[in-house]
Protein backbone atom coordinates (compact mmCIF):
# COMPACT_ATOMS: atom_id res chain seq x y z
CA UNK A 1 0.00 0.00 0.00
CA UNK A 2 2.69 2.56 1.00
CA UNK A 3 4.66 1.59 -2.31
CA UNK A 4 1.53 2.48 -4.19
CA UNK A 5 0.69 5.48 -2.55
CA UNK A 6 4.84 6.63 -3.16
CA UNK A 7 3.83 6.15 -6.80
CA UNK A 8 1.28 8.39 -6.95
CA UNK A 9 3.02 11.37 -5.38
CA UNK A 10 6.73 10.57 -6.69
CA UNK A 11 6.61 9.58 -10.43
CA UNK A 12 8.99 6.24 -10.55
CA UNK A 13 10.65 7.27 -13.81
CA UNK A 14 13.01 9.58 -15.07
CA UNK A 15 11.97 13.07 -16.20
CA UNK A 16 14.71 13.17 -18.76
CA UNK A 17 14.13 10.09 -20.84
CA UNK A 18 11.47 8.23 -18.92
CA UNK A 19 13.62 5.36 -17.81
CA UNK A 20 12.78 3.84 -14.57
CA UNK A 21 13.85 5.27 -10.80
CA UNK A 22 13.49 8.94 -10.87
CA UNK A 23 13.16 12.00 -10.69
CA UNK A 24 16.53 12.15 -12.55
CA UNK A 25 18.75 8.97 -14.28
CA UNK A 26 22.14 9.13 -13.91
CA UNK A 27 22.74 9.84 -17.84
CA UNK A 28 20.31 12.59 -17.89
CA UNK A 29 21.65 14.14 -14.66
CA UNK A 30 24.96 14.16 -16.45
CA UNK A 31 23.80 16.38 -19.20
CA UNK A 32 23.20 19.24 -16.37
CA UNK A 33 26.95 18.51 -15.18
CA UNK A 34 28.91 19.77 -18.27
CA UNK A 35 31.04 22.98 -18.73
CA UNK A 36 28.85 26.06 -19.23
CA UNK A 37 28.68 27.82 -22.61
CA UNK A 38 28.31 30.98 -24.14
CA UNK A 39 24.53 31.86 -24.91
CA UNK A 40 24.67 35.20 -26.64
CA UNK A 41 24.91 37.61 -23.37
CA UNK A 42 24.08 34.70 -21.09
CA UNK A 43 25.74 31.44 -19.92
CA UNK A 44 24.25 28.29 -20.04
CA UNK A 45 24.81 24.89 -18.55
CA UNK A 46 23.95 23.23 -22.14
CA UNK A 47 21.53 22.99 -25.12
CA UNK A 48 17.79 23.24 -24.52
CA UNK A 49 16.51 20.41 -26.53
CA UNK A 50 15.88 16.51 -25.95
CA UNK A 51 15.67 14.98 -22.24
CA UNK A 52 17.01 18.60 -20.62
CA UNK A 53 14.03 20.03 -21.90
CA UNK A 54 11.80 17.36 -20.86
CA UNK A 55 13.18 17.81 -17.51
CA UNK A 56 12.36 21.79 -17.16
CA UNK A 57 9.20 21.53 -18.59
CA UNK A 58 8.74 18.82 -16.17
CA UNK A 59 9.61 21.01 -13.76
CA UNK A 60 7.62 24.21 -14.10
CA UNK A 61 4.85 22.99 -16.01
CA UNK A 62 3.43 19.68 -14.64
CA UNK A 63 4.47 20.13 -10.91
CA UNK A 64 7.61 17.47 -10.19
CA UNK A 65 8.84 19.66 -7.64
CA UNK A 66 11.95 16.73 -6.97
CA UNK A 67 13.91 18.40 -10.32
CA UNK A 68 14.16 21.67 -8.58
CA UNK A 69 17.39 20.24 -6.39
CA UNK A 70 19.40 19.34 -9.75
CA UNK A 71 18.14 22.25 -12.29
CA UNK A 72 19.07 24.72 -9.41
CA UNK A 73 22.79 22.89 -8.37
CA UNK A 74 23.10 22.76 -12.62
CA UNK A 75 22.04 26.84 -12.28
CA UNK A 76 24.67 27.62 -9.95
CA UNK A 77 27.19 25.72 -11.39
CA UNK A 78 27.04 27.94 -14.19
CA UNK A 79 26.95 31.00 -12.38
CA UNK A 80 30.36 29.59 -10.64
CA UNK A 81 32.15 28.57 -13.47
CA UNK A 82 30.83 30.73 -15.97
CA UNK A 83 29.25 33.87 -14.66
CA UNK A 84 31.96 34.72 -11.51
CA UNK A 85 35.26 34.56 -13.38
CA UNK A 86 34.37 36.24 -16.15
CA UNK A 87 32.93 39.29 -14.00
CA UNK A 88 36.01 38.84 -11.18
CA UNK A 89 33.39 39.56 -8.55
CA UNK A 90 34.37 40.02 -5.19
CA UNK A 91 31.91 39.79 -2.16
CA UNK A 92 28.15 38.87 -2.43
CA UNK A 93 26.15 38.25 -5.19
CA UNK A 94 21.97 38.69 -5.70
CA UNK A 95 20.40 36.29 -8.08
CA UNK A 96 17.48 38.23 -9.87
CA UNK A 97 15.38 35.40 -12.10
CA UNK A 98 13.35 37.13 -14.93
CA UNK A 99 9.65 37.05 -13.80
CA UNK A 100 6.76 34.82 -15.26
CA UNK A 101 4.18 35.82 -16.73
CA UNK A 102 1.10 35.82 -13.90
CA UNK A 103 -1.33 34.12 -15.92
CA UNK A 104 1.83 31.33 -16.18
CA UNK A 105 1.94 31.72 -12.19
CA UNK A 106 -1.33 31.00 -11.37
CA UNK A 107 -1.65 27.96 -13.54
CA UNK A 108 1.86 26.32 -12.18
CA UNK A 109 0.59 27.55 -8.36
CA UNK A 110 3.43 29.80 -7.77
CA UNK A 111 6.62 30.96 -9.48
CA UNK A 112 8.86 27.98 -10.48
CA UNK A 113 11.47 30.44 -11.38
CA UNK A 114 11.98 32.54 -8.19
CA UNK A 115 12.09 28.91 -6.50
CA UNK A 116 15.69 28.34 -8.44
CA UNK A 117 16.85 31.03 -7.83
CA UNK A 118 16.34 30.69 -4.00
CA UNK A 119 17.60 27.00 -4.24
CA UNK A 120 20.65 28.20 -6.52
CA UNK A 121 21.34 30.61 -4.04
CA UNK A 122 21.54 28.49 -1.27
CA UNK A 123 24.25 26.31 -3.32
CA UNK A 124 26.26 29.00 -3.63
CA UNK A 125 26.08 29.93 0.04
CA UNK A 126 27.06 26.13 0.78
CA UNK A 127 30.44 26.73 -1.33
CA UNK A 128 30.72 29.78 0.75
CA UNK A 129 29.59 32.76 -1.95
CA UNK A 130 27.51 35.13 -0.05
CA UNK A 131 24.20 34.75 -2.32
CA UNK A 132 20.45 35.87 -1.91
CA UNK A 133 17.68 35.95 -4.68
CA UNK A 134 15.02 38.67 -4.38
CA UNK A 135 11.61 38.41 -6.66
CA UNK A 136 11.82 42.54 -7.25
CA UNK A 137 11.17 42.50 -11.27
CA UNK A 138 7.76 42.49 -12.70
CA UNK A 139 5.80 42.55 -15.99
CA UNK A 140 3.99 44.99 -16.78
CA UNK A 141 0.24 44.73 -17.21
CA UNK A 142 -1.35 43.10 -20.66
CA UNK A 143 2.44 42.10 -21.49
CA UNK A 144 1.74 38.01 -23.06
CA UNK A 145 3.96 35.37 -22.08
CA UNK A 146 7.22 34.73 -24.19
CA UNK A 147 6.20 30.61 -24.39
CA UNK A 148 2.95 32.57 -26.38
CA UNK A 149 4.98 33.68 -29.69
CA UNK A 150 7.14 32.90 -32.11
CA UNK A 151 11.01 34.16 -32.38
CA UNK A 152 10.18 37.43 -34.05
CA UNK A 153 7.45 37.96 -31.43
CA UNK A 154 9.89 37.49 -28.38
CA UNK A 155 12.07 39.98 -29.27
CA UNK A 156 9.97 43.11 -29.51
CA UNK A 157 7.26 41.60 -26.88
CA UNK A 158 9.02 42.60 -23.58
CA UNK A 159 10.82 46.23 -24.63
CA UNK A 160 10.00 48.11 -21.85
CA UNK A 161 8.32 45.70 -20.48
CA UNK A 162 9.74 44.77 -16.83
CA UNK A 163 10.21 46.89 -13.76
CA UNK A 164 11.74 46.84 -11.08
CA UNK A 165 10.06 46.78 -7.44
CA UNK A 166 12.45 49.42 -6.34
CA UNK A 167 15.69 50.73 -5.80
CA UNK A 168 17.76 47.59 -6.40
CA UNK A 169 21.62 48.28 -5.02
CA UNK A 170 24.66 45.47 -5.13
CA UNK A 171 26.14 42.69 -7.63
CA UNK A 172 23.45 41.29 -9.60
CA UNK A 173 23.47 38.50 -11.81
CA UNK A 174 19.76 37.50 -14.25
CA UNK A 175 18.88 33.84 -13.97
CA UNK A 176 16.49 32.11 -15.61
CA UNK A 177 15.73 28.18 -17.15
CA UNK A 178 16.22 28.57 -20.20
CA UNK A 179 16.93 31.72 -23.05
CA UNK A 180 15.47 31.13 -26.34
CA UNK A 181 15.97 34.39 -28.19
CA UNK A 182 17.89 36.15 -25.62
CA UNK A 183 14.90 38.99 -25.25
CA UNK A 184 13.93 38.17 -21.83
CA UNK A 185 17.38 38.22 -20.73
CA UNK A 186 18.04 41.46 -22.41
CA UNK A 187 14.91 43.18 -21.10
CA UNK A 188 15.68 42.47 -17.42
CA UNK A 189 18.80 43.62 -17.75
CA UNK A 190 18.19 46.68 -18.72
CA UNK A 191 15.15 47.02 -16.18
CA UNK A 192 17.43 46.52 -13.13
CA UNK A 193 20.09 49.00 -14.74
CA UNK A 194 17.34 51.70 -14.57
CA UNK A 195 16.90 50.58 -10.68
CA UNK A 196 20.29 51.09 -10.15
CA UNK A 197 21.51 47.67 -10.06
CA UNK A 198 25.40 46.79 -11.00
CA UNK A 199 24.34 43.43 -13.07
CA UNK A 200 27.45 41.41 -14.06
CA UNK A 201 26.00 38.57 -16.02
CA UNK A 202 23.01 36.28 -16.83
CA UNK A 203 22.96 32.28 -16.04
CA UNK A 204 20.24 29.98 -17.66
CA UNK A 205 20.26 26.12 -16.89
CA UNK A 206 19.60 25.88 -21.18
CA UNK A 207 19.52 27.74 -24.63
CA UNK A 208 17.78 27.16 -27.34
CA UNK A 209 20.77 28.15 -29.20
CA UNK A 210 24.71 28.22 -27.74
CA UNK A 211 27.33 29.93 -28.85
CA UNK A 212 29.32 26.75 -30.10
CA UNK A 213 26.42 25.60 -32.44
CA UNK A 214 27.48 28.18 -34.50
CA UNK A 215 29.14 27.94 -38.03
Amino acid sequence: MISELLGLVLPAHCAGCGAPGGPVCPACGALLHRRPCRAGRAWAMTAYRGPVRSMIVEYKDRGRSGLAAPLARALASVITEGVLPEAAVRGGVLLIPVPSARRSVRRRGGDTMLGLARLAAAELRSQGIDAAALGVLRRMPGTPDQGDLGGAQRRTNLNGALRATGAVSGTVIVVDDVTTTGASVAAAWSALTSAGAHVVGAATVAAARLDTDKP
